[in-house]
């Protein structure tokens, strides 16, 4: 289940959501030069909070659990139907998809999410559960993947 939180509680959650994770430099922003594993919570909650004061990108920020075990969080803005930023403690196949579901419900099907290309992991992950790569566009000279998600059963 998805459960809101706050902006300000969020660092907490993406702390704990890639404490285990030893891949997470090498697919994160290409344009942070020199951060460590442990700088990146903070980086990516100083990012969101400036997202979060444009007017059009206000966020709704979740943590996921999974019978009542945490297991990640999302960040999304419902007014442009983006998942502006999520990650998973548990990245077995079971609480991958339950909470590509629940994200879904939030949006209610349609959505977009941008990585950057060298995120390889969580773009395969997001084909994988159903989305479609839209394009590659440059941002500040590395490749942002935009995909896409629309729902089978809409017409």
């Amino acid at each position: 289940m998805l459960k809101e939180t706050t902006l300000e509680k969020l660092e907490d959650s993406i702390i704990r959501s890639f404490e285990n994770d030893d891949d997470i430099v090498d697919l994160y922003d290409p344009n942070v030069v020199g951060i460590s594993k442990s700088g990146i919570p903070a980086d990516i909650s100083r990012k969101l909070k400036e997202y979060d004061e444009i007017p059009s990108m206000k966020l709704t920020c979740f943590d996921f659990y999974l019978e009542d075990k945490f297991c990640g969080y999302a960040v999304i803005c419902e007014q442009r139907k983006l998942l502006v930023s999520f990650g998973l403690r548990n990245r077995e196949a079971k609480t991958k998809e339950s909470f590509f579901s629940h994200i879904k419900k939030v949006f209610n099907e349609d959505f977009l999410c941008i990585l950057y290309s060298r995120n390889e992991r969580g773009i395969k992950w997001l084909v994988k559960m159903g989305m479609t790569k839209e394009g590659v566009y440059e941002h500040e000279g590395h490749p942002l993947v935009v995909l896409k998600y629309v729902s089978k059963f809409l017409i």
